[in-house]
């Protein structure tokens, strides 16, 4: 990859409100021509959607300049990061400490020892609270060795034995965290790779689980600490071993839990932990644990913009989740507004989201017997332009529009709409194909049995031959329902 290349990229990967810093940070530089040269490229770059020479050149005002380009587009790269570094450093615990060790070493090489000091102590404080070891033991070395300085004062020897009982201390914490990060790259291979027989995964899951559960949070970031239970999330959800998946939810918790600030300072990673969790929940049917979710989610305060928009949304997905899990699908149909005003209209949202909103909120419009409500939801995946996106949702709205226009006796669509959907299943790969057949069949054989025990012969059918993923309960709780009730 190319310079330009590189530099075209980095501009593209600035958000508005870095280009418009950038802009003043480039004119404050104060060199007259030569930096307005400088932003003229950057504008020119900014602007392609694919680097281009010749036009950087031809657009280029300063002839000198764009001869030179080359040595111009190395200078505002670097440019360019210098900005950043200083623009991302207010909120980086590491810029800090990195500028504080600097300040220190200034202050002192000018003689101001007592200012040196001051910062010192309050470096070696912020490294302390935010369990930053190495930097820790770092600045206490600087410290005794100004401690020593003073070896005529008897007060400094109190000092000195402090600094070594806290250097030893944090020496001790450092070798703890060290020995779950081992323990962690382990757990982490052992679940890729999926090499440990049973016995040998217990034996090892056991202890890291206890070591979990002692873990120090003091000065953890709230990413810091689901870091270490990612992978025995990831493995028991990978094996739908949800109820031990449900376990290291409520482990995390209960470590995060110990201090509640981790959640306060990162409310936005919270609330999509607390959304993973649920997910699992929905796997078990857990409505309680749902219920409590929710209520964990509802008292989140948000602190940007963005998560006044995202943290309602999370909610209303998950309340939707639950009503539908819990079969109170009336209680449904009156949040259906709000849902279309979040989901469909103003929030952004991913399409995987859309699309199970959409499903959801028509499987239970179809169970409440509101077949017009539910074409409305099942239209969106279903006339959506990229068929190949989710195919499985896709399959499972085409399914129950057939139900639906079944229900409302519109039989004069249902040959055209069984025959997009045997196009589409045709399309599919062979094992999703197989996956899909059958349902279909067992649909055909409802929507056009002539009598009652036909019809619960083939409601029968689609239960059966219907897979045990989310995506397809709709389907599934549509028979359930249907043959609990009279079959006509």
């Amino acid at each position: 990859m190319t310079k330009s290349d590189d530099l075209h990229q980095l501009i593209h990967k600035m958000d508005r409100g870095e280009k418009r810093q950038f802009r003043l940070f480039a004119q404050l530089q104060g060199n007259g021509r030569k930096d307005l040269n400088h932003l003229e490229l950057f504008e020119i770059i900014a602007k392609q959607e694919a680097y281009n020479k010749e036009e950087v050149v031809k657009r280029l005002s300063n002839p000198v300049f764009a001869k030179n380009l080359p040595n111009g587009k190395n200078h505002l790269y670097g440019l360019i990061i210098e900005f950043l570094r200083y623009y991302h450093s207010g909120g980086n615990l590491h810029f800090r400490i990195r500028e504080m060790w600097i300040d220190i070493h200034v202050l002192s090489g000018k003689g101001l020892k007592k200012q040196a000091e001051k910062k010192l102590d309050k470096a070696l404080q912020l490294a302390k609270d935010h369990s930053l070891f190495t930097a820790y033991v770092d600045f206490s070395r600087l410290k005794r060795k100004m401690a020593r300085n003073f070896h005529h004062d008897k007060k400094q020897d109190v000092v000195l034995k402090g600094l070594s009982e806290e250097a030893r201390l944090q020496y001790s914490k450092l070798g703890a965290h060290l020995d779950i990060l081992d323990l962690y790259e382990k757990v982490f291979l052992a679940a890729r790779d999926q090499k440990f027989d049973n016995e040998e995964w217990e034996a090892t899951i056991r202890v890291y689980r206890n070591k979990l559960e002692a873990l120090d949070t003091k000065g953890q970031s709230l990413e810091d600490v689901l870091f270490y239970f990612t992978p025995l999330m990831s493995y028991y959800n990978r094996k739908q071993k949800y109820h031990s998946s449900l376990e290291i939810y409520e482990g995390a918790l209960k470590v995060l839990e110990k201090d509640p600030s981790i959640i306060k300072e990162d409310a936005s990673r919270f609330v999509i932990f607390l959304n993973n969790y649920f997910n699992v929940c929905i796997f078990l049917k857990d409505v309680d644990r749902m219920k409590d979710i929710i209520a964990r989610m509802e008292r989140l305060k948000p602190m940007t913009l963005e998560d006044k928009a995202a943290f309602p949304a999370y909610v209303l997905y998950a309340r939707l989740n639950m009503l539908v899990i819990a079969e109170k699908y009336d209680q449904v149909i009156p949040l259906a507004p709000e849902l279309e005003r979040v989901f469909l209209s103003s929030a952004p949202t991913t399409k995987s989201r859309r699309w199970a909103v959409c499903t959801n909120t028509g499987t239970a419009f179809m169970l409440a017997g509101d077949y017009e409500g539910a074409l409305f939801w099942f239209n969106v995946p279903a006339q959506d332009p990229e068929p190949a996106f989710l195919p499985i949702v896709q399959y499972v709205t085409r399914m129950c529009l057939l139900i639906c226009h079944k229900a409302m006796k519109n039989d004069d669509l249902l040959e055209s709409l069984e025959r997009s959907l045997a196009r589409f299943i045709r399309k599919q790969p062979e094992q999703l194909k197989e996956t899909m057949k059958k349902p279909f069949r067992a649909l055909q054989e409802y929507l056009y049995a002539k009598d009652k025990e036909r019809r619960v012969s083939a409601l029968e059918k689609l239960i059966t031959t219907t897979t045990h993923e989310p995506a397809m309960s709709a389907l599934t709780l549509w028979a359930t329902k249907r043959l609990s009730s009279p079959v006509p």
